[in-house]
């Protein structure tokens, strides 16, 4: 399999609206990412696995079209049958603590995330509808996670 990297040209307003339907929050916790991805290639090699992981490169060719035509309605539902998915591939990847950061998300307005990297720890990406984004953020501040603010950047990270 090749896995190409290439930006994706999303229309101005959706990009914008995509922005404010984001909540990134720090979750905590230390993993290993290389026990993970270890424990993750030694899953793939069940048929059961295999098909989970083949479900999810066409989880993230959908959410890739929805982007581009500027349609965002299904992106949480994509990224909750992801992450629903991920969950499945590791023992590793997730844990109490994290179920409970997603289920506390879901139940105040986020429509799906996704844990960034391997998984067990680090930041948690929610999709949430703008009109929903305050009730979720508060929720997560109660759990004592701290909200990150961030925008995308189209010329790559830029210091001053």
């Amino acid at each position: 399999m090749c896995i190409r990297d290439s930006p994706l040209r999303i229309p101005d307003n959706a990009q914008l609206e995509l922005e404010e339907s984001l909540v990134l929050c720090w979750v905590g916790g230390s993993h290993d990412g290389g026990d993970i991805h270890d424990d993750q290639r030694e899953m793939t090699k069940t048929n059961k696995i295999r098909e989970l992981v083949k479900a999810n490169v066409e989880i993230s060719r959908e959410m890739r079209d929805e982007l581009l035509r500027g349609r965002l309605g299904k992106i949480g539902t994509l990224m909750n049958k992801a992450w629903m998915i991920k969950r499945q591939l590791s023992s590793k990847i997730s844990s109490p603590h994290l179920d409970t950061i997603y289920s506390t998300a879901i139940e105040n307005g986020a429509l799906g995330g996704k844990l960034l990297g391997a998984g067990g720890g680090g930041f948690f990406l929610f999709f949430a509808a703008p009109f929903a984004k305050i009730k979720l953020i508060d929720a997560l501040e109660k759990l004592s996670l701290k909200i990150q603010p961030f925008r995308f950047e189209a010329h790559g990270m830029q210091s001053w």
